[in-house]
């Protein structure tokens, strides 16, 4: 749901398109799963870059056709959307890696 929120608010904003959708979504849940399965940051990394890099790319195909009129095809989406999402997910994790977790129990 929040990047579907942060998609459309993107949109609203002019600062995106389309295509901020399924590179959003699907990343948010790859890299969701990832860690979830693993329990190690790197995971949600490597499901972030396939999430968004891959899936989203192969998503956008169809869309951007539909949608925005574009001949592009497989090849022009999926190098960029790797490179956006790789560096993205590195600037992520070196976030997380400076971050300290506590496990505090939220007393109502």
């Amino acid at each position: 749901m929040i990047a579907f929120v942060i998609g459309l608010l993107r949109l609203l904003l002019g600062l995106g398109t389309f295509l901020a959708f399924p590179g959003g979504m699907f990343g948010a849940l790859l890299a969701g799963l990832c860690y979830r399965m693993y329990e190690r940051k790197r995971s949600a990394v490597i499901g972030e870059v396939l999430g968004t890099g891959v899936m989203g790319a192969l998503a956008s195909v169809p869309i951007a056709h539909v949608l925005m009129g574009s001949t592009a095809g497989v090849f022009a989406f999926v190098p960029s959307f790797v490179v956006s999402s790789v560096s993205g997910a590195f600037i992520a994790a070196f976030i997380l890696s400076r971050v300290k977790v506590e496990n505090m129990i939220l007393q109502p």
